[in-house]
């Protein structure tokens, strides 16, 4: 067996599996590109969450602080000043907001690369195909031992065999 079929074989496999692993392996272009995609939504949703956060951090410091906000809350709990008299509608209510959000949870979307064992195996399939088109097609391949020549005979490797 000469060295070009062996060769050339594993330098195709290697290729290929350089190839496969760098376009859509597990550390792969596809999966740098949903990585950042994914980094992305993150942070979209840490800016919603910092926001609520803010918004929550004001109104608790006018709750703390500010007597004005108190008394609001106080009178949509239906407490009053002794020197206060209020007026309830019916089917209304104030301009206090009640719906406090914490912010929406962000989920790890699975991995849709294409696994490590797979990209060996294509690769090692490519180094088989290559193996098997090398030996097809060489010259060696389609000598044949037992040839005759005019006037000798068949002959082996050369040496008339009469």
């Amino acid at each position: 067996m000469s060295g070009k079929k062996i060769i050339f074989p594993a330098f195709f496999g290697t290729l290929v599996y350089c190839l496969i692993s760098i376009t859509f392996g597990p550390s792969g272009h596809f999966a740098m590109k949903r990585l950042e995609s994914e980094r992305d939504r993150v942070k979209a949703n840490l800016e919603k969450l910092q926001a609520v956060n803010a918004e929550l951090d004001d109104t608790f410091r006018n709750l703390s602080s500010n007597p004005d906000t108190i008394a609001v809350y106080a009178h949509e709990l239906g407490f009053i000043r002794e020197d206060e008299r209020l007026i309830k509608l019916e089917d209304f209510s104030g301009g206090i907001k009640r719906d406090f959000s914490p912010g929406t949870a962000v989920k790890a979307k699975e991995s849709d690369t294409m696994p490590e064992w797979l990209c060996k195996a294509i690769a090692l399939l490519g180094a088989l195909a290559a193996f098997l088109v090398i030996s097809r097609l060489s010259p060696e391949a389609k000598h044949d031992p037992f040839k005759t020549r005019p006037g000798i005979g068949a002959y082996y490797g050369g040496i008339p065999s009469r």
